[in-house]
């Protein structure tokens, strides 16, 4: 009778083991249908500002100036009206955040992934130094206060002053819609990030310090397990909040890029699951995530059927050298 049980629940085992691999094979039908991974408003409003490694270093800060050598979460930018900040702080909340607005204030209520809530971001009306401050919540990462300067309290040694005509003559090339050839001759030393046929997606801003971006979406599957192996894909990934940004400006220019990207050659489907990775790994192995370019949906990556595609993602810049000349940076 043991020997029976025990053939019998075996086989139970092996018919559910079955059905979860059946139902979980066909990756994109099923998670297409299930509903999306959460996101932290911290992370994401974090990611406006910064790009982290896998290890939750801040490898690259993509706009804004520090101006505050003692608090390297502040951020500061040169603006002269209060509406042209509400704007700019707008554009950095996720597409679904509800905030109130008045007419010196805006108030956002910022949750994490499972909805709990962070506190609130406040942007106010300043007057005098400062056109506006938003102070966010003390537990959001990298950035925590956001001041916005008029030109005339702007600090003159923090002034780029770089010649717009050297400028236009590096980013010439490099403008919304535009499509990039990146080569392995054009890859950055250390900062390999795919080649190909890349898509402008947003351009330089020298007055905010706002990096622009270029991306490509890799036609290919790719096996996370096997790609481990050579450690290619692991290198070449970007995380989630870069993902996320690209994502939502490439959802809010779709009418525009969609044309130009059906006539770019072998660029990938926006439908199907590109992969990234979070900083911090959890118990399921969380670091691994992908994302759909056409929702801005996320998901874990699926243990037993690992395919999905490779998002490509380089930011791009100009800066002085130490002649005082505009280089052409990408990183």
């Amino acid at each position: 009778m043991k020997a029976r049980l025990f053939s019998f629940t075996a086989l139970l085992l092996v018919l559910c083991f079955a059905a979860f691999v059946s139902c979980t094979k066909d990756g994109n039908v099923d998670e297409d249908k299930a509903p999306s991974l959460g996101y932290s408003d911290a992370d994401y409003f974090a990611g406006q500002f910064v790009s982290l490694d896998e290890a939750g270093n801040v490898a690259l800060r993509l706009s804004g100036s520090l101006l505050n050598e003692a608090d390297d979460t502040e951020i500061s930018y040169c603006t002269e009206e209060w509406q042209t900040a509400v704007s700019m702080f707008k554009g950095w909340l996720p597409d679904d955040a509800v905030y109130q607005e008045t007419e010196s204030s805006l108030t956002w209520e910022m949750h994490d992934a499972e909805g709990k809530s962070l506190g609130k971001a406040v942007l106010s009306k300043k007057s005098g130094s400062l056109v506006a401050e938003a102070i966010l919540p003390a537990t959001t990462p990298y950035v925590r206060t956001i001041r916005f300067i008029p030109k005339a309290a702007w600090p003159e040694n923090a002034m780029v002053a770089v010649n717009p005509l050297e400028v236009i003559d590096l980013l010439e090339d490099y403008f919304v819609g535009n499509t990039i050839n990146i080569s392995s001759f054009d890859v950055p030393d250390g900062h390999d990030h795919g080649t190909g046929e890349f898509l402008v997606l947003r351009e330089f801003d020298v007055t905010n310090q706002e990096k622009g971006i270029i991306f490509r979406l890799q036609p290919g599957l790719w096996d996370l397990k096997r790609a481990a192996e050579d450690n290619g894909i692991f290198k070449r990934r970007r995380n989630m909040s870069d993902a996320k940004l690209v994502s939502k400006l490439y959802r809010q220019k779709k009418d525009f890029l969609e044309p130009i990207i059906e006539e770019m050659e072998s660029f990938g489907p926006r439908t199907a699951w590109y992969y990234a990775y979070e900083p911090n790994p959890g118990f399921w192995d969380n670091s691994h995530q992908k994302i759909q370019m056409h929702t801005g949906s996320l998901h874990n990556w699926n243990g037993i059927y690992p395919n999905a595609n490779e998002l490509s993602i380089y930011y791009f810049w100009v800066e002085l050298n130490g002649s005082g000349h505009a280089v052409f940076k990408m990183e």
